[in-house]
Parts: structure tokens; sequence; C-alpha cells
């Protein structure tokens, strides 16, 4: 059903002028001095000039210079007062919809009915302030220490307004948002509130702003997006088809993938239509056929959809159309290879599915051969096992060396794992340290788009994972509700020490080895540990 406004947005306008200027016709009407009034009593009247100097019979007061006023601190600090108020008011008056909308992703009638929570918390805060200020002088304080004392504090409380816009949770922002003009109209009435910011800050940590954000704020497209892929990141930007920006205007919308291969949707049909169901398989021939040690060797992966065509559909991932992983039985061989590394993706490659990259085997042996390789939104990962001059063992692995700390290349690198005694099937996070010349490395580089490409390898060859180590979320943004996995869409230049691979679990039980790559200066390096999973 489509649902049409009653009034168009110039209608509504002159409406509510209307209104307004009625308004003003009955005050015009109804105000009079309270001298002249006729509603007002002689007591009244008493009480509201008790204190106050009257002019003799005949006398008016003298006119008082606006320069004159201008002398009077009381006077400046007032205006100032009002400036700051009136500008942060001028953005829920103009700016507040549309920052609504097109940052946080609001539909209309989300607007309609949440976008009234500020309003709301200033008439509390208008209706509290007076109220406050007054039980602070009933309880000894005198009338201008109470009033300024909560009117600074207000003040301040408003200023939360600036942290809002670096929280990308919806329902923590409206709340900022809510406190902001709620401290604003209690600052005017002398009231502080740090009693609702403790109620704020309560229900953040219990949670409730992250089920208000799934629950409601959140529309189903952000939820879809979110709920589709742990890598997904909703926030703002122009929309992008394989890193090529389609207009020069940011919206809100699902950023998936990164770098070459990056898509950002602000229509969920394109969305939706961009996760219909794909299945692709890889297959992989040599030449020679016949393999032998220190040979040059052509790895040809052939990529072919359920019906046996070219896949058409692949995309770029972390900057390469393909990445092959090649380890050895023993574990003394490992290698990241992309197609890339040898030449250009070209238009004809992509139309034949075919795709060539070179390895020279360096020693006899079982080998895995694993390639990672993306249809839209979907990640693919096949794995293949090649025999080096068959008749020729591979030397037996050396005795599982399970310490966490390992020196390479004179950079000292120290894992932890999370929980310490890993659980196949488990939630588990990795966190690297990385050190040179006995200090905290922070020259770290992206490598093909994220801080660190880290490989698993089951200790018979059986179970791989390629997974990522992305920049660990500072404690300040946690408290705002940064994601892990937002921050690789903004990655500066130079990072580190610390690199953390997280939301991740180990398939089964068994000796893993893990194989974690980081740029220095250009450089490729690889650290290797090898862990127990219980």
């Amino acid at each position: 059903m489509e649902v049409r406004p009653y009034l168009t947005a110039g209608a509504a306008i002159v409406a509510t002028g209307a209104l307004g200027v009625v308004w003003a016709a009955v005050w015009v009407w109804h105000y009079r001095a309270p001298r002249e009034h006729r509603g007002v009593s002689e007591s009244e009247l008493a009480l509201i000039t008790e204190g106050r100097e009257a002019p003799a019979p005949g006398q008016e007061r003298p006119a008082i210079p606006w320069l004159e006023m201008l002398r009077h601190r009381n006077v400046l600090a007032v205006s100032l007062g009002y400036f700051c108020i009136t500008f942060v008011e001028y953005f829920f008056i103009t700016w507040f919809p549309s920052y609504l909308v097109q940052d946080l992703g609001f539909t209309l009638l989300q607007l309609g009915v949440f976008g009234t929570i500020p309003a709301f918390s200033a008439i509390l805060g208008q209706w509290s302030g007076g109220y406050v200020a007054d039980a602070l002088v009933r309880r000894g304080l005198t009338v201008t220490r109470a009033r300024k004392s909560c009117i600074v504090g207000g003040a301040l409380t408003s200023s939360v307004i600036a942290v809002a816009a670096f929280v990308r949770s919806p329902g923590l922002a409206l709340a900022l948002l809510s406190i902001s003009t709620a401290a604003l109209t209690f600052a005017r009435r002398g009231a502080w509130i740090p009693p609702l910011i403790f109620i704020v800050i309560v229900a953040y940590l219990s949670g409730a702003f992250s089920a208000a954000s799934s629950g409601v704020l959140e529309s189903p497209f952000q939820r879809a997006c979110e709920e589709t892929n742990i890598m997904n990141v909703w926030h703002e930007s122009v929309p992008e088809r394989a890193g090529v920006a389609t207009s020069d205007l940011a919206l809100p919308g699902c950023t998936v993938g990164l770098g070459l291969g990056q898509f950002h949707f602000v229509d969920s049909r394109e969305f939706a239509y961009f996760l219909r169901p794909a299945r692709a398989r890889a297959q992989l021939a040599t030449s020679p056929a016949t393999l032998a040690p220190n040979v040059p060797t052509i790895l040809t992966f052939t990529l072919r959809d359920y019906q046996g065509n070219p896949v058409q559909g692949l995309v770029f991932d972390h900057n390469r159309i393909l990445h092959v992983v090649i380890a050895s039985q023993d574990f003394s061989v490992f290698s990241h290879i992309h197609v890339e590394d040898f030449g250009p993706v070209t238009p004809e490659v992509l139309k034949t599915g075919k795709f060539p990259v070179r390895f020279t085997f360096p020693k006899p042996g079982y080998y895995l051969v694993s390639v990672d390789y993306t249809e839209r939104a979907y990640i693919f990962s096949d794995q293949f096992y090649l025999n080096v001059e068959p008749s020729a063992a591979m030397s037996a692995i050396k005795s599982e060396n399970l310490s966490l700390q390992e020196n390479i290349d004179g950079y000292k690198v120290t894992l932890q794992t999370s929980p310490a005694r890993l659980k196949a099937g488990a939630p588990a996070t990795l966190d690297y340290h990385v050190e040179k010349d006995g200090k905290p490395l922070t020259e770290m580089n992206p490598y093909l788009a994220v801080p660190m490409h880290i490989s698993i390898i089951r200790d018979d060859l059986m179970g791989f994972l390629h997974i990522h180590g992305l920049l660990p979320v500072s404690p300040i943004g946690k408290l705002l509700g940064e994601n892990i996995h937002a921050s690789h869409l903004f990655l500066p230049n130079k990072f580190g020490p610390d690199i953390e691979a997280t939301n991740f679990t180990f398939p089964s039980t068994g000796v893993y080895h893990i194989f974690g790559e980081f740029s220095v200066a250009g450089k490729i390096v690889v650290s290797q540990f090898t862990v127990s999973v219980e």
C-alpha cells in the first residue's frame, strides 16, 4: 500500500506559521502590564512589585544606551550563553531530521516516531529546571550560586552532542542527542542532569541501546547488511561498484568488501540482487603434469559455476582476484601468491575463467594448495593436494614448538590466544604484538588492504582457514560502539604494534600452524606459530 502525505512540505510550513500568527494575535489581545491586567489581584500585584523602586509621578525611567549595557559582564555572559544555546538548538531545528535519515539511516516513519524523543526530553528539562535550582536554594545555596552552578553544569553536559558524531549505534546517538537538548533546557532553567547521564551509561553498558538499535532503530536493510557477513559495514559513503564511485553524493548504506573489490549499496534492492545465490568451484591443472622440485611450474585455476560455465561475477577481494596459499607437509615451505604477481588480470582472463600463477616447489613431498576467490558477496575456498616427485618422501615434521614468541628478521612477535586453551567450534581471538629493537613497532603498513593476512593450517593439511588481523578498537571506540570490522575501511598508512584477529573458530581438534603476514617498509614478514586445539 502506498502511503501519501496529507500535506506537502510547503503546506505544512504555511499551516504551522499560521498557528504562530494566531498565537501572536491572542497574546497581543490578552497581554497587559500587571497594573493594567484585570486578572491580577491587589495581593498579587504587591508581590510582583515588592522590592522595586517605583518612579515618581510624572517621571520616566532614563533610557539605557546599548553600549552601556555591553559594558556589564553579566550582560555579556548571558549573551554568550544564549549564543551557545541557540547554536545547538539551530541544529535540532534545521539539520536534525537530515542527520537521522542520511547519517543514521532512519526511515521517514522512524524519523516521525523517534525524532520526537529529543523534543520530549527538552520538555522534561524545561519543567524540571527551575524546580531543581529552587531545591538547591532551599538546601542553603544562594540564588546566584545555585543558578550559576547549575547553568554551567547543564551547558557542559549539552556538549555530548559532539560525541554523537562519532558513535555508530543509532540508539546511542539518539540518546546522546536527547541528553544534549535536555541539558540545554535544564541549563536555561538553571538545572544540571548528572542523574540522566548515569542512567544513559547504565543503559548502554547493559546493552539496552544495542537492543533498541538492532530491534527498532535499524532498518531491515541495515540488519540484512550486518547479518549477511560479519565484515560488512553500515556507514555513509558514496555509492561504489568494484571500487569505482558511481556518484558524488555520500549516503548511508552497506559496504561489502574493500579496495578494488569494494561495493557500497544505498538501495536495498540492489543489495538483495547482489546477494542472489552463487555456486562456484575451482579446478587445478599443472604444467608440467608431473611435478619435480626446483622446476618452474604453472598452476592454472579454472573457475566454473554450477552449469560448467566460467564464473562471471568474480570481484577483487583484498585487491586480488585470487589468493593462493601453498604449504608443505612439514611446514618448512609457505607461500602466499596471486595472479597479479605475474601479470595483469585482463578482460580476456576474466571471460575465460582461467587464472595462472607460477611457483617453484623447492623440495619433494606433499603440498597443500589452497585458492580463495569471491563471487559477488560469497567467498569460496578450495583445497588441492599435490605430490612433488612422489617417489621421494618429505622429511618428518620436527617436534612441535608451542612457544608463542618468535624472533624473525629482527622482529620480536608475540602471540596471545583467547581463550588460552583453545576449543574447537568455540569463538577464538588472536592478539599479535610486534617489537623491533626492544621497542613497540609502530611503522607497519597495510598489506593487501588489511594489517595482517593469517593462514591457519591443521597439522595433517586437512583443515585450512584464511582470516585477517585488524587494528584493535580503542577503549573509547568500544565505549562509542565501534566495530572492529569497520576499522579496515579507515586503515592508516602506519600503525602498530598490536593486531587482532577475532570472531573465528577452529573447525576441529588438533594441532594448527598459524602463519601471520605483515608489511614493514614494503617487506613482507611472515611469523609462524603452532597451537593445540582441544
